[in-house]
C-alpha cells in the first residue's frame, strides 16, 4: 500500500535454475517488474506498487505458467524507458520476446538494483554466495 513501510523479499535467481538468493527491502514506492512466460517465450515489463497482488491478478487470467524474474525501483518513466529500449522485441502491449540478451540485461539490472538497496551486511553475504552467469553478464555488460 502506498505510504506504508511493509517488508517484502527480493528473489534473485542466477538464471540457471538454482535456488534464488533472498534479500529483504522496504517496498513503499513503485516497482518495475519482469514477468516470464517461459512456455511461450515471452516476458512482461510492467509496473506496480504491490507486485505480489499484481502477479496474482495476472496469473488468474493467464493461460500459461508465469514466473517473476525480478524487479527494480522505478515509476512510469523507468517502465517507459525499458519499453523503448526493447521496442524491437515487443509482441503485444507490455509483452516482449524473451531473448538471451534481454534476459541477461534485466537480470543484471535486478542484481544491481537489489545491491544498491541492500545493507552492507546483506551485500557481504551476497558476495559470498553469488556466482555464475548473472554475475558474468553484469561484468560483461
Amino acid at each position: 500500500m502506498p505510504g506504508t513501510n511493509s517488508m517484502r523479499r527480493i528473489e534473485l535467481g542466477s538464471g540457471t535454475g538454482s535456488t534464488p538468493q533472498s534479500w529483504t527491502a522496504a517496498m513503499t514506492e513503485s516497482q518495475v517488474y519482469f514477468l516470464r512466460a517461459p512456455s511461450v517465450g515471452l516476458l512482461k515489463i510492467g509496473r506496480s506498487i504491490d507486485i505480489e497482488r499484481r502477479l496474482s491478478e495476472i496469473r488468474l487470467i493467464s493461460p500459461v505458467k508465469l514466473e517473476l524474474l525480478g524487479y527494480v525501483s522505478g515509476d512510469w518513466s523507468v517502465e517507459t524507458a525499458y519499453h523503448r529500449r526493447w521496442h524491437g522485441l515487443r509482441q503485444h502491449g507490455e509483452w516482449f520476446t524473451e531473448t538471451a540478451e534481454l534476459r541477461a540485461a534485466l537480470e543484471c539490472d535486478i542484481v544491481l538494483n537489489a545491491w544498491n538497496r541492500a545493507s552492507a551486511e546483506a551485500r557481504e553475504m551476497a558476495l559470498e554466495q553469488m556466482d555464475g552467469p548473472v554475475m558474468d553478464n553484469c561484468r560483461a555488460g
